[in-house]
């Protein structure tokens, strides 16, 4: 999870790219600009929603699923 497209698209297109499922990134559309206060409350905030669906998905994929 990350609100800047360029950061995931640097980590897709590197060498550990190929291990991460694509339907499992979840970033926003616009940067915050290193500034905590938009990316805690909102921009980070309209994301919950879909991080918490990505998380449940592949926590109920799981076989053993470990804290």
């Amino acid at each position: 999870m990350d609100l800047e497209l360029d950061t995931m698209d640097s980590i897709r297109s590197g060498p550990l790219g190929p291990i991460f499922r694509l339907d499992n990134f979840v970033f926003g559309q616009s940067s915050v600009g290193n500034n905590w206060a938009k990316g805690h409350y909102t921009e980070g905030a309209e994301l919950i929603d879909v991080i918490l669906d990505v998380v449940c998905k592949e926590a109920e994929n799981c076989d053993c699923l470990q804290a």
